[in-house]
């Protein structure tokens, strides 16, 4: 399947979400964990961990009216990424010309490349940014995503654990209830 992905991005609207309701980690914490109100990092972890689901969001009006939403993966601090996406990345993102949604990636992963930023929130920010785009993309060709990513999309993607060690009783490594 051929579809037009060039596009112009004409509006970016960002938001921190967070879920209603109690903390998910509460079961790891113990005498020796140091909490705040937002994080946890429980006796032997070495990552601190998000006390409630929050979450970066972001909104895209393509010029041609259509609109597409993209999420970050970023349960730490994700009002960083909202600023990184609305104050740095959306001024020099709307109205410019893109091909297709690779030529924006690389254009917003080079921005940083000079200042040794190519991870963390800056990142964050570029995926949500990238997801709604080909959301937007996708709507606007009127066929699920994962036509326009693939003629056949994969039937299994491989996946490993990521944050954390082996017996790390806050991560993929260790054992949970």
């Amino acid at each position: 399947m051929t579809v037009p992905l060039d596009f112009s991005i004409r509006r970016l609207d960002v938001f921190h979400v967070r879920a209603a309701g109690g903390g998910y980690w509460e079961g790891y914490v113990d005498g020796r964990s140091r909490a705040a109100e937002r994080y946890i990092l429980a006796n032997g972890w070495r990552t601190v961990y998000a006390r409630h689901v929050e979450s970066a969001v972001v909104r895209v009006e393509l010029a041609d009216g259509r609109v597409g939403w993209g999420e970050a993966n970023a349960p730490i601090l994700p009002e960083v990424v909202c600023q990184i996406a609305r104050d740095l990345l959306a001024p020099l993102l709307l109205g410019r010309d893109f091909i297709d949604p690779s030529a924006m990636w690389g254009f917003l992963y080079d921005l940083q490349r000079g200042r040794g930023h190519q991870g963390g929130y800056q990142v964050d920010a570029v995926a949500a940014i990238d997801i709604a785009v080909w959301d937007a993309l996708a709507r606007r060709a009127d066929v699920p995503l994962a036509a326009l990513l693939g003629e056949q999309p994969r039937s299994m993607i491989p996946v490993y654990p990521v944050g954390s060690a082996p017996g790390d009783p806050g991560g993929a490594g260790g054992a949970r209830p």
